[in-house]
């Protein structure tokens, strides 16, 4: 399946119509303003025509650019030299090999007897891997949210037009292969109503994507019409992430090796089904804050569990979990599901979150309640932070996510 979703993609029609000013209200489901509990954040405030963020998350979009279609780049690849984190885990294999800026997949090219982190098939992860758009005119303003819209094809839906948010550093440049992160708000919340990673990155810099939900797709789970559509196995999400990802590989210049994922309650729900559809083919880490995972069996929130499961790769899924243990709306069982499921592609040693082996894992905000599991092999690490309290909407730690993307 993925392989057919990677050939319809390619043939995706990319319009980067911008829009001016885009107005955005105030996210629901958790995602109204104020200080949360624990190692929560502060009250964030939106900009030009944006309703108020929640918890240190600033929203709005601003300014308009133009531009259209895919302009053809240049390849090749540069290596780096920064690789996992360091630490008392496990580690083996080889690395494998880095191909270039023309293949967007992390997952196609190393030889088949070994790879990265001893995974078959797996290129070298700790490698700098340029995009084709290196060197590209990005072909929009910097500094502020721009909407554009790409046409996702061959969804159950059929051909379908989505929205997205881009946000480039202020400033810019088109031949630094920056880090990329994909963010997606809660249900009924405004789309770049979503962590602040621009002030996070500071002078390294980095491009946000938000991804812009299809509001009443979503019917066959909880939360209403207005969220990702993360409760069937065919979701529209895996195209429209796909086909998004190698038509920006095109454009803009990031690191095809340092590509991440992030969300609140059905942002988080989309991090980990993107996570378990194609982990390290294309993502590097994800950090979903009060999500769920729609292999959960039981489901005690609403009742019975989602109507399909992911098609999950068996590739590596690093992750930094965030899950209050008294969340009123998403229980904490459903992220244990997903990190159950990251033990094993990851090829952790532990097999059960609730026992495995852990040591705390300090970082900016999260008041000593993260921990990093030990069991882990240090190309693929896996850390939960899990207060127990802070309902649905406190203690986002973003600083912390960023701080393990970094690591990368």
């Amino acid at each position: 399946m993925l392989f057919l979703r990677s050939l319809f993609a390619v043939a995706a029609a990319v319009s980067l119509a911008a829009s001016v000013g885009c107005a955005v209200g105030t996210g629901t489901n958790g995602q109204s303003s104020g200080a949360s509990t624990g190692g929560g954040a502060t009250t964030g405030t939106g900009s030009t025509g944006a309703g108020t963020g929640s918890d240190g998350i600033i929203s709005g979009s601003t300014g308009a650019s133009t531009g259209s279609g895919i302009p053809s780049g240049s390849s090749g690849s540069v290596t780096g030299t920064d690789g996992g984190m360091d630490s008392p885990f496990t580690s083996d294999g080889s690395a494998g090999t880095n191909d270039s800026a023309s293949d967007i997949s992390d997952a196609s090219d190393a030889p088949s007897g070994g790879g990265f982190g001893g995974i078959a098939g797996l290129e070298d992860l700790s490698t700098v891997k340029q995009t084709a758009g290196c060197g590209q005119d990005p072909g929009q303003a910097l500094g502020n949210w721009i909407s554009h819209t790409i046409t996702t094809p061959m969804t159950r839906l059929g051909s379908i037009v989505r929205s997205y948010f881009t946000k480039l550093p202020a400033n810019y440049d088109k031949t630094k292969p920056y880090r990329i992160i994909y963010e997606g708000t809660s249900c009924g919340g405004g789309p770049t109503n979503v962590p602040d990673f621009t002030s996070l990155a500071g002078a390294d810099g980095v491009i946000e994507i938000a991804l812009v939900r299809r509001d009443g797709v979503h019917t066959d789970g909880p939360g209403g019409p207005n969220c990702f559509d993360d409760w069937n196995s065919m979701s529209i999400e895996y195209p429209f992430f796909e086909t998004l990802h190698l038509a920006l590989s095109q454009t803009l210049c990031f690191d095809q090796h340092r590509v991440f994922v992030v969300g609140h309650s059905s942002g988080a729900w989309l991090s980990n089904n993107l996570g378990c559809e194609f982990g390290s083919k294309y993502i590097r880490a994800i950090s979903p804050h009060e999500g769920g995972f729609s292999q959960e069996p039981n489901y005690p929130v609403y009742g019975p569990p989602p109507t399909g499961a992911p098609t999950c790769s068996d590739l590596p899924t690093p992750g930094l979990w965030q899950h209050n243990h008294d969340d009123p709306n998403n229980p904490i069982s459903a992220n244990y599901r997903a990190i159950t499921r990251a033990l094993k592609v990851n090829k952790c040693t532990d097999a059960d979150p609730m026992t495995a082996k852990k040591v705390p894992y300090p970082a900016p905000g999260t008041n000593g309640v993260c921990n990093q599991f030990t069991s882990c092999p240090k190309e693929f690490p896996i850390v939960f932070c899990d207060p127990q309290t802070g309902g649905h909407a406190g203690n986002m730690m973003w600083a912390a996510a960023w701080q393990f993307f970094k690591s990368f």
